[in-house]
């Protein structure tokens, strides 16, 4: 039975799920769930969010790193960033609180 979890919002923080084997290879990061079945590739900017969210990180610092990293302002990829961890807490990837 799935719990329900927390909105992602800029106020949320959000942490990699500890039930996950994760190696890099080459410019990529494989994960593997084993409770689900299921593996999963990360390239780019899903990849640097990965690397970001090993601790704890709230949203709201996790949009203005990535806002100055890639030279945009955070009203531009918040929203990407917000839609993207929605789909890793729709795989159980991460934690939300």
């Amino acid at each position: 039975m799935n719990s329900v979890q927390p909105p992602i919002t800029p106020q949320a923080t959000v942490v990699r799920a500890l039930n996950l084997i994760a190696t890099d290879l080459d410019d990529e990061t494989i994960l593997m769930s084993v409770e689900q079945g299921s593996y999963y590739g990360m390239e780019a900017t899903a990849r640097r969010i990965w690397e970001l969210i090993e601790t704890p990180t709230s949203v709201a610092d996790l949009i203005d790193l990535l806002s100055q990293e890639y030279n945009v302002t955070p009203d531009i990829c918040g929203p990407d960033i917000i839609a993207y961890l929605e789909e890793l807490n729709a795989e159980g990837l991460i934690v939300v609180s």
